[in-house]
């Protein structure tokens, strides 16, 4: 049988309460939104008065040493153990158990309240109903924080009082089997858990492996987590300022008040760890960094306090720097200067953070102002949302970026590294040959979408007519740009895409698979009143009509091929993708006044 890495073991539930409370046992949840709705605290506590096993805990024990004291004030002694699974078990128990507020998913705050009718040992979520009824104890966090039997013969007498009013006494055999039951209740504190423990040896890249393993579809951001989970053993403060970020950045902002918010990207916590990572230490794989946050010596083996210490150190600095709001909105300004205005125009998330973290690597590292950065950023953010280039396993992609950056020779050298990044990606084969076969796709979500909405705003494409005034006369001109604002909020969305071949045409003429007919190519942006006009009537009858109002500049803008509304439709599906991909090429162009030669 093969060596376990970890041994069984059996605490009660007020063992693990009281760690937790001294700040032995780290769950730093408490800190973090809870993400469990307060219906799977109720059905826990439900299942664990009924006797069920209510699942394993795993903790991992650090080395003994003279590390500091974490977790929030009063903590009494250092943390020795780290809960890996259950987190939000314990979490949910301990709010309700000691009555502490906790950090919901809109991060607001607030208590998880619990009610319990005896008669029937049914559990509710504590509302308005509840609290008027007296067959209810409507807050059982009572029990655990006063004489438990005062709070059980404060129920009995309120409940005997109701009984007697509605006509129906309470007998003293009904009572005494209410109580037995609120004192099943109270001890629950003891309820028995069982754990397994991994003990401190254990590398913590293993113990990021089980981690991953034991939380079932695990994505990377869990990583993150670990991390998070081991910055608030070491570093509580900084886990704090990554949290308030997230949440100010997820709010609007208020009057004269520096804040992160913004219109483009609302951060989580996880995301803005990993930009102080790669900033920091140049690496995008956080798995690779759990070494160096452990303290580990160079042999691999040896845990190294100092070391320890230096290397949070550095991920310190490099949250403080991360989080700087003027560095942030100033590099929110090279997005927009990109073309990007909205965040619905936003396919990845990862991609603005990730060059984010380029940005600041520019700004601190080697000393470029923000105006230095403007233009190299604005274009690589523009290359690496058009390419996809940091979606989907990103982490090797800007790893390899980053320190084929970091080791050019000055400033100059970082800024030219980042320049020959975008100009060996977009060349000209790129813009000729590789673009129009990624537009030949049907989702609405695509990336080179959202580029081709973001070069009609860089070239100052006007909204296309689509609709003629008062006796037909054209519309007055309105730049894309405009209805991209993200200000406007009007009932309906003053952009929509419209089919330039519409859908009930094309199911006469024998289109009906919904990929061919939602193209990218077939898709056109009109102002919504637009969109009605033109309803279903076939490109050759209305196209005549509005043809008059469209100049030049814009049929090329829009990526109107020379007689497309007579084309068969699979020819004008392919020379629109080649059209758009001009559209695409000539805003990047734009960008910082930069022009390059096209081919």
């Amino acid at each position: 049988m093969p060596k376990t890495l970890f041994k069984p073991v059996q605490y009660e539930l007020s063992q693990l309460l009281a760690d937790i409370d001294l700040g032995r046992l780290a769950l730093p949840e408490l800190q973090r939104p809870f993400v469990w709705p307060k219906v799977k605290v109720r059905d826990l506590l439900d299942s664990m008065f009924r006797g069920y096993p209510v699942g394993t805990l795993m903790i991992w024990r650090s080395a003994e040493d003279d590390s500091k004291q974490i977790g929030v004030e009063g903590k009494q002694v250092a943390a020795s153990q780290l809960v890996i699974d259950g987190q939000q078990r314990l979490t949910g128990l301990y709010a309700v158990m000691r009555g502490g507020t906790v950090t919901f998913k809109d991060y607001s705050e607030g208590r998880i309240q619990i009610a319990f009718r005896p008669r029937d040992a049914h559990f509710a979520v504590a509302d308005a109903a509840v609290g008027r009824d007296p067959e209810y104890l409507a807050d059982i966090t009572r029990l655990w924080n006063a004489p438990h039997w005062e709070v059980i013969e404060e129920f009995l007498a309120r409940l005997s009082a109701a009984r007697e009013k509605a006509g129906d006494a309470l007998e003293s055999e009904g009572t005494t089997s209410l109580r037995n039951t609120l004192s099943r209740l109270f001890e629950l504190r003891d309820f028995p858990f069982g754990a397994v423990e991994i003990p401190p040896e254990v590398g913590e890249e293993v113990v990021a492996e089980i981690f991953l393993r034991v939380n079932s579809g695990a994505t990377q951001l869990s990583q993150a987590d670990f991390i998070l989970t081991m910055l608030s053993v070491h570093s509580e403060e900084d886990r704090r300022k990554l949290e308030r970020f997230a949440e100010a950045a997820a709010r609007a902002a208020k009057a004269d008040d520096a804040s992160p918010a913004n219109h483009l990207v609302k951060p989580l916590p996880d995301q803005m760890l990993r930009v102080a990572v790669l900033q920091g230490f140049k690496r995008g794989r956080l798995q690779s960094v759990l070494a160096l946050l452990r303290g580990s010596s160079s042999e691999g083996s040896k845990l190294d306090p100092e070391e320890q210490q230096k290397q949070f150190g550095i991920l310190s600095d490099a949250i403080t720097r991360s989080l700087d709001t003027t560095s942030w909105h100033e590099y929110l300004k090279c997005i927009i200067a990109a073309g990007f205005r909205r965040s619905t125009e936003i396919s990845s998330a990862n991609n603005v953070l990730l060059v984010y973290a380029l940005y600041l690597i520019g700004r601190h590292d080697y000393d470029l102002s923000h105006s230095d950065l403007r233009t190299p950023i604005s274009r690589y953010f523009f290359m690496s949302a058009l390419t996809g280039r940091y979606t989907g396993s990103f982490e090797t992609q800007i790893t390899q970026d980053a320190q084929n950056f970091v080791h050019a020779s000055g400033a100059g050298g970082y800024l030219n590294a980042m320049q020959t990044t975008v100009e060996t990606t977009l060349t000209p084969d790129y813009w000729t040959i590789t673009l129009p076969q990624e537009l030949a796709t049907s989702a609405g979500r695509s990336p080179t979408l959202f580029a081709y909405a973001a070069a009609l705003c860089l070239t100052g494409a006007r909204v296309p007519p689509f609709a003629s005034g008062h006796e037909g006369q054209a519309k007055a001109s309105i730049p894309m740009v405009d209805l991209f604002d993200p200000i406007l909020h009007p009932k309906k969305t003053p952009l929509e895409r419209h089919h330039l071949f519409p859908k009930n045409y094309l199911a006469k003429i024998g289109v009906d698979a919904t990929r061919r007919i939602n193209q990218v190519a077939n898709m056109s942006y009109v102002e919504w009143p637009d969109n009605i006009e033109i309803s279903d009537t076939p490109p050759r009858v209305y196209w005549p009509k509005y043809s008059q109002f469209f100049t030049e500049q814009d049929r090329i803008d829009h990526a109107l091929p020379d007689g497309w509304s007579s084309m068969e439709y699979d020819d004008f599906l392919a020379a629109r993708r080649n059209a758009i991909a001009a559209v695409i090429r000539r805003g990047f162009e734009t960008i910082g006044g930069h022009q390059t030669t096209s081919e």
